[in-house]
């Protein structure tokens, strides 16, 4: 899973914690200084989702 630190529509933090409730385990990755959108346009988010997805 992941989300910008300061995504406006969901709460990001709190997915750690809430998958962990559910007994999930999902590995979760917050990109500081991004927003929802941000997430899928911003250069360093980009990288980071590069990052988690290449082997």
């Amino acid at each position: 899973m992941l989300a910008g630190a300061d995504d406006e529509v969901f709460h990001a933090r709190e997915y750690t914690a809430a998958f962990g409730k559910a007994a999930a385990h999902v590995p979760v990755k917050i990109v500081p200084g991004v927003g929802h959108i941000g997430l899928t346009l911003d250069a360093p988010a980009i990288a980071t989702i590069i990052g988690c997805v290449k082997p």
